[in-house]
């Protein structure tokens, strides 16, 4: 129990140093909320990962079409019906890859309406 509690608490103070807008919150509230509605991400978003300096690829997406993000913006987006919304990397974490990304930007979410 000792153990959750402490992971609980530098999770609390994870969060604090991330300094997340409000409306950054309420995007991973509703992420996290339709994660656990959903089977997969493919029910409702594409998520692109950092492969290289400038190199994102989606692995999953909502439609067999061509993926809409010819590149992941360094802060949040509304382009074409889409919200693109970056995913930063943990700074600790972020090092150890084997190339530095733009901004920290490591993915991205890309919400748009289904057809």
């Amino acid at each position: 129990m000792l153990q959750i509690q402490r992971r609980i608490h530098e999770k609390m103070d994870d969060y604090k140093d991330y300094s997340f807008s409000a409306t950054e919150k309420r995007a991973l509230m509703i992420f996290f909320d339709l994660a656990q509605e959903f089977d997969s991400l493919e029910d409702f978003l594409p998520l692109y990962l950092a492969m290289g300096p400038d190199d994102f690829v989606p692995v999953g997406r909502t439609e067999s079409r061509a993926p809409v993000c010819s590149s992941v913006p360094l802060e949040k987006d509304f382009r074409g019906g889409h919200l693109f919304i970056p995913i930063r990397g943990n700074l600790e974490l972020v090092d150890q890859l084997p190339f530095k990304p733009a901004g920290d930007v490591i993915g991205c979410f890309e919400f748009y309406k289904m057809e």
